[in-house]
């Protein structure tokens, strides 16, 4: 089965080279553009993926309860579905009214993150959330693309054994 990876990105200019890249060497690649693609993607079962390329400041797209816009930035959205992807438990994040936390599941609880962003603070966030990267979004892609080289690698070794 080839790698599949999950590109979160608003900015389709900035990962279509990285795509491109990514299929020359096999691997499956998927975009969501909003925090609810994504999220609709993490909750379909059929979608397993073996690393998500994470935009942490993410629009949320349509269909977003009120409650969400009138609690939470734009610059926040890419952080609180990385927050769903790790949630041990359905019901303990800010989320359990909005989004049904349970349909996830634990299968992305160990999907190898990496996270890109130019946000001041938002480095720590997503080590306490277990990202196994971060790069400012102004990073090479050459740089980028050897680490995603690096984690496909070693996920793939790991679902060998």
């Amino acid at each position: 089965m080839a790698p599949r990876i999950l590109f979160v990105e608003d900015k389709k200019c900035d990962v279509v080279a990285l795509m491109e890249r990514c299929g020359l060497c096999g691997w499956e690649v998927v975009q969501a553009v909003t925090f609810m693609e994504a999220l609709a993607y993490l909750m379909d079962s059929r979608e397993l993926f073996h690393l998500v390329v994470l935009d942490i400041m993410l629009a949320w797209g349509d269909n977003v309860p009120p409650y969400v816009h009138s609690n939470f930035n734009d610059d926040d959205a890419g952080v609180h579905l990385l927050e769903i992807m790790r949630q041990r438990e359905p019901g303990l994040t800010v989320f359990q009214e909005c989004f049904p936390i349970a349909s996830i599941g634990t299968r992305h609880q160990e999907t190898p993150v990496i996270a890109l962003t130019n946000r001041d603070g938002a480095e720590d966030r997503c080590w306490d959330l277990n990202v196994r990267s971060f790069f400012p979004k102004s990073c090479s892609h050459r740089t980028l693309f050897a680490e995603m080289q690096r984690i496909i690698l070693e996920e793939t070794q790991k679902t060998e054994k």
